[in-house]
């Protein structure tokens, strides 16, 4: 059969892709004394064997496997595709036993796996699986509260290499950060991040979920710090993105937010639609903590609308279901102030009263803005029993004055005064 130069192949990828192949090829015919023309024997041609090893011509699978059987070698070793070795594997493992756990809602359980592999052997030398632990470490780390190690691992992503090639996955990571102040009442601070994740996000339309996560990240820290105007713009952001493309817990998550600034500018009927819209997408099956965040969340936003109906107390009980199953301190320490403020609609204010009051001196680790919410929930349920709410308008006020929710703060001060003056 005559020597032949077998025609270019596409730009596709095939067996072997890159200078990893033509330097293994060079480095194996070296090593056994072969010439090119040796090598190529009567299959192919020597210019064609030269072609390979400078890389400007990709080989096919069978192309690989023939090279290989005359250099006595597994094809996978010429390609460059050998098996990992068991680091790498134990690193899959734990990641995949990571994302199992998150899903579930085991915090604790993920982020002793994410550090785990970022301690193992060889974590250190893959920047991108240090990249994916090291997230994934970090939104456990918040989800338990863990602000010392959240800080860390943040800050070690932002100064990884990984981060400063692509645009997307900073935006990520300044999302989370973001969610990290808003979760510490850090409002003006969570704003400037969530302002950079946006602006990030809009360099890299490949990634339409890093933009979905910014949006919501900037509506939600500008609407906690009562800049609802600014929050409506950041919302209609999403018009830029196909909502179908999203994941169903992103997608879920847009339509949350945007009824949420429905709720904010007066239009309840459009935020029940879009709340209900999104709860529609979610189960216990597809995320037992969102879907119990988002039972209680849409409880609080319609209280605050004065939208009282039958289905709160389901939404309710729906949330401290998934709480419970979840043991999860923060969000039954939430649950329980809504659960007032119910009690306080529902017209039981003396119930509302020893409940917050139960409630209040455990409430340790929720954001500032919702401790003074907490305040303010039991300032409104001692007035109604005819008792003197002044220390709790004063601790609300000055609790939304910290956070940075300087509207809410203002009117909390003018009722104390209004009160003191009495």
């Amino acid at each position: 059969m005559p020597a032949t130069t077998p025609e270019r192949t596409s730009d596709a990828p095939s067996a072997a892709d890159g200078s990893g192949f033509a330097a293994t090829l060079r480095r194996l015919r070296i090593e056994r004394g072969l010439t090119q023309s040796q090598l190529a024997g009567d299959a192919y041609t020597a210019s064609y064997v030269s072609l390979l090893e400078s890389g400007r011509r990709r080989p096919r699978p069978d192309i690989v496997a023939g090279l290989a059987a005359r250099l006595g070698v597994d094809a996978s070793e010429l390609s460059g595709r050998s098996l990992p070795g068991p680091d790498k594997v134990r690193l899959v493992q734990l990641e995949l036993l990571s994302r199992q756990q998150l899903a579930a809602g085991d915090l604790d359980g993920a982020f002793r796996t994410a550090e785990a592999a970022l301690e193992g052997s060889g974590a250190s030398e893959d920047p991108a699986w240090w990249f994916s632990h090291a997230f994934g470490a970090a939104e456990a780390a918040l989800g338990l509260r863990r602000f010392e190690d959240f800080d860390r691992l943040l800050d070690q992503l932002l100064d990884h290499p990984v981060t400063g090639h692509a645009a997307a996955l900073e935006s990520r990571c300044r999302s989370l950060l973001a969610q990290g102040r808003l979760a510490r009442g850090e409002l003006p601070d969570a704003a400037d991040a969530a302002r950079a994740a946006l602006d990030l996000a809009l360099l890299d339309p490949v990634d339409p979920e890093a933009l979905a996560v910014a949006i919501g990240s900037l509506t939600s820290a500008l609407a906690e710090g009562d800049d609802l105007e600014l929050a409506a713009a950041a919302c209609a952001e999403y018009g830029r993105l196909d909502l179908d493309v999203l994941s169903t817990r992103s997608r879920a998550n847009a339509w949350w937010t945007q009824g949420n600034i429905a709720f904010l500018h007066s239009d309840p009927a459009r935020g029940v639609e879009l709340h209900d819209a999104a709860l529609g997408l979610l189960s216990p099956a597809t995320g037992l903590r969102q879907w119990g965040q988002l039972n209680r969340a849409t409880v609080a936003r319609r209280l605050a609308a004065g939208v009282h109906d039958d289905s709160l107390g389901a939404h309710l009980r729906r949330a401290r279901l998934a709480f419970e199953l979840l043991d999860s301190k923060v969000e039954l320490e939430q649950l329980a102030v809504t659960e007032a403020q119910w009690l306080l609609a529902a017209g039981r204010p003396a119930e509302a009263l020893a409940a917050l009051e139960a409630a209040l001196p455990g409430l340790t680790e929720l954001p500032t803005q919702t401790v003074a919410e907490a305040h303010l929930a039991h300032a409104d349920a001692l007035a109604a029993l005819d008792l003197d709410p002044g220390e709790a308008l004063l601790a609300a006020a000055q609790g939304f004055e910290a956070a940075g929710a300087f509207d809410r703060a203002s009117a909390a001060y003018k009722r104390y005064v209004q009160h003191q003056r009495r």
